[in-house]
C-alpha cells in the first residue's frame, strides 16, 4: 500500500474489473481504515462502501496505486476528477464535467 498523504489513489476490486479513485490529505493507512469502517458500518456512505456491500464485492487494499501526489488540495481534487473521467471501469459516481472546470482553481 502506498504510504504518505496528499495523494490521489486507486483501489481495485477483487471480484470485478472496476476500481475506486479517491484523494486524501490524510495518511493513506488512516484513509483506508476509514474506507473499511464505512464498508462495515455505513454501507451507503460512499460508492466504495455501496459497491462492496450491495454487489458483495471486496476491495484489494493491499494493491492500492498512487496516481498523483501534491501538497495542493485543489490540485489533488482536479487530478482525482481527471482520473475519474478517463477511467472506464469505475465504482465512483461520476460528476458533471462543469464541476471540474468551475470548482477547481490551479
Amino acid at each position: 500500500m502506498g504510504e504518505g498523504s496528499n495523494v490521489v489513489y486507486g483501489i481495485p476490486c477483487l471480484h470485478c474489473i472496476k476500481k475506486y479513485i479517491g484523494q486524501t490529505s490524510q495518511l493513506m493507512k488512516n484513509r483506508i481504515t476509514g474506507h473499511k469502517s464505512d464498508t462495515k458500518n455505513y454501507p451507503q456512505r460512499c460508492a466504495l462502501a455501496t459497491h462492496s456491500n450491495a454487489e458483495d464485492q471486496k476491495m484489494v487494499y493491499d494493491d492500492i496505486t498512487i496516481l498523483a501526489r501534491s501538497n495542493n488540495t485543489e490540485k489533488n481534487t482536479f487530478l482525482e476528477m481527471f482520473d475519474i473521467f478517463k477511467e472506464k471501469n469505475l465504482i465512483n459516481k461520476k460528476q458533471s464535467p462543469e464541476i471540474l472546470v468551475t470548482s477547481t482553481r490551479m
